[in-house]
């Protein structure tokens, strides 16, 4: 047990502490729902120095709390009483009592006082003394797991920036240190291009990094970028990264506690509202950066980042329709001493309120969950449609209602003539509304567009359709529906991608067998790479079953990505295994005269090369650039790789 490894009065000290903060928590979110209210009108510089007071404060307060509990161990605490009462009979002589050991039976004297003592705050404290050790053990589990979560994020974000990046292209270099020059940045910050993330992202203190997808460095014209490094610039200039590592490690901490996590989430949503405000005062275009924002927001498809820009959720529609209310607060003296004198109050609380938990247990006397509730619930439909008329935006706000799956917002701005495929771009086949319902699974709202007239075969100008996004995020539903609507199952976009093969990516299994009862091709002729080869790259065992059955063939001719080739360079030599089962020829060869010993040879995959060696495939075929296996093997210094290829006879060139 945990005894073992603390001391008992380490235990009680952080096992009261715990329970304290329930309540403790609890009263710095009410009084954070109460500040942000009352500050609705300031600054968001203001708000997210209050939200960090808060959040500090608490942690300020269970702090003073776990050191006054583990003082009064050792100050006369009923918890280290020991030795020999003068009125104690023998057998109470050198008992000990301790957080874990209860009291020994009460002299016939002493009765009436403990029977007065006797309540429900009484028998609660005995309780939870009793069962301490299996409190704080469970609690040290849950942060032991999440500390090795947050350190496995630590290492994904430092392979992002060290592995497959590239420098900003030169041309870019006066635009970076304008913008630089214009926040007033003296810290060096680094900007490199990625094909491994999908929104623009800043992450380092030392040495700073800006990180931006390189598809999207080609989309954005200068005012669009400018406003988006603006924005990345703007956490390196307000050293933001201390802040997030600071609120992960105190979420951490207190992962039990859903006030902590709100107070973090509005603390992470007056950040981003600051470097907003900071990328329009360098740019001066509120509704350009909005469509900025909402054109990241519906290409971002990957896992969300350390402080990336695009945001989702709530998060994302709070920023776009404060960037459209016309309102953004700026910062003044009277602000300033205002938030001043909060700070200091918060901090005076976290001092009284660590005091009050030393003295008693009391259970809190007020509920967050209305208060929350309020503060962080969506705006109601005549509020959105005031902001409708204030800024004319209908487009945007129509995206943002549909995205965020707000039925009643999207029915009634259709209701005011609002266009059911307007998008986000003037003049452009881009994303529609429906799109943005469709690739956060919002079927109802999905139907109601259908059902006004949104066209399901509309092309966003990345070559995505509604029926390509829904299979992407395993949608069965809204697929169901949109092929019952007329969308198109074919549709091959410009990335050479249909719905079923994006199905076959993410292993949607079935969003692809409502594609293929549809009617959907396993084998349309053409294609660079078929459904079956994206299964066999991802290792999707159970897909590659469903295609093959479906009647894909493992063997195409003329296919430059065979689906053998994909799982021998990603290495995964059970798919390997699978593939051949199901009559893959071993030895097949691909456009480029490889077979799939090349792939694996080049990728270090010895495992395979020694199974594909097995299976009697040539180790010594020669493809168009004139190499071998063996070439790629001694090229890239797999030894073991060279070893065996030769001892199957291959031949030095």
């Amino acid at each position: 047990m945990i005894e073992h490894a603390l001391s008992p009065e380490l235990v009680h000290a952080i096992g009261w502490s715990l329970v304290h903060s329930l309540w403790q928590a609890a009263v710095f979110a009410l009084g954070l729902g109460g500040l942000l209210l009352a500050l609705r009108k300031y600054s968001a510089r203001a708000r997210y120095y209050v939200s960090i007071a808060m959040l500090f404060g608490f942690f300020l307060t269970v702090g003073l709390t776990f050191a006054a509990q583990f003082q009064q161990t050792f100050a006369g605490s009923p918890f280290r009483q020991t030795g020999v009462s003068a009125n104690a009979g023998p057998a109470s002589a050198g008992a000990t009592v301790s957080p874990f050991n209860p009291a020994p039976a009460a002299a016939p004297e002493m009765a009436s006082s403990s029977a007065a003592a006797t309540g429900l705050a009484a028998r609660f404290t005995r309780y939870y003394n009793t069962h301490l050790p299996l409190i704080v053990t469970v609690w040290l589990l849950g942060v032991l797991v999440l500390q090795l979560r947050f350190v496995g994020q630590l290492a994904y974000l430092q392979r992002l920036k060290n592995y497959g990046t590239e420098k900003f292209p030169a041309t870019f270099a006066p635009l970076l240190r304008e913008v630089e020059d214009a926040i007033s940045l003296t810290k060096a910050v680094r900007y490199l291009t990625s094909y491994r993330v999908n929104s623009p992202f800043t992450v380092g203190w030392l040495r700073p990094v800006v990180l931006f997808p390189a598809t999207l460095l080609e989309q954005l014209n200068e005012p669009e970028l400018r406003a988006i490094i603006a924005h990345e610039l703007a956490h390196v200039k307000r050293h933001d990264f201390h802040v997030n590592l600071a609120q992960t490690l105190f979420c951490i901490l207190f992962f039990y506690h859903p006030a902590v996590w709100w107070m973090s989430a509005r603390i992470e949503e007056e950040r981003e509202h600051c470097c907003d405000d900071l990328a329009i005062e360098v740019t001066g275009e509120r509704v350009g950066y909005a469509r900025t924002l909402v054109q990241l927001n519906e290409q971002a498809r990957g896992p969300e980042l350390a402080m990336a820009l695009g945001g989702h959720g709530k998060g994302f529609k709070s920023r776009v329709t404060r960037l459209l209310s016309g309102y953004l607060g700026t910062g003044t003296y009277g602000e300033g001493f205002t938030s001043a004198v909060i700070i200091f109050g918060i901090m005076a609380v976290a001092v009284a309120l660590s005091a009050e938990g030393t003295q008693m247990i009391n259970e809190p006397a007020y509920r967050t969950d209305n208060v929350i509730s309020n503060v962080t619930s969506d705006r109601r439909a005549d509020e959105y449609e005031a902001e409708y008329a204030a800024t004319q935006e209908t487009a945007l706000l129509m995206l943002t209602a549909a995205s965020d799956g707000d039925f009643r917002l999207v029915q009634s701005l259709l209701d005011r003539g609002a266009d059911v495929n307007a998008t986000n771009a003037p003049n452009a086949a881009t994303y529609t509304p429906l799109m943005a319902a469709v690739k956060e699974g919002e079927v109802e709202v999905a139907r109601l567009l259908i059902e006004r007239g949104a066209d399901v075969n509309a092309i966003h100008e990345g070559g995505w359709t509604p029926l390509i996004y829904a299979a992407s995020e395993d949608y069965p539903e809204v697929v169901q529906l949109l092929i019952e609507s007329g969308a198109e199952v074919d549709y091959v976009n410009k990335n050479n991608w249909t719905a079923l093969i994006e199905a076959a990516d993410e292993d949607a299994l079935e969003c692809a067998r409502i594609l293929l009862k549809a009617g959907a091709s396993v084998d349309l002729p053409g294609l660079p790479r078929s459904a079956l080869t994206m299964a066999a790259s991802e290792g999707h065992a159970e897909m590659i079953g469903l295609l093959i059955a479906a009647g894909a063939s493992v063997n195409r001719s003329g296919q430059q990505n065979h689906p053998l080739h994909a799982a021998a360079e990603e290495n995964n030599l059970d798919i390997v295994k699978l593939l051949i089962r199901k009559g893959a020829d071993a030895g097949t060869v691909d456009g480029y005269g490889r077979n799939a010993l090349h792939y694996a040879a080049e990728e270090g995959n010895t495992r395979i090369v020694s199974y594909l060696l097995a299976k009697g495939v040539q180790p010594d075929l020669v493809d168009t650039y004139g190499r071998t296996p063996l070439s790629y093997a001694a090229e890239e210094g797999e030894t073991r790789i060279v070893n065996l290829l030769l001892d199957a006879g291959a031949t030095v060139r």
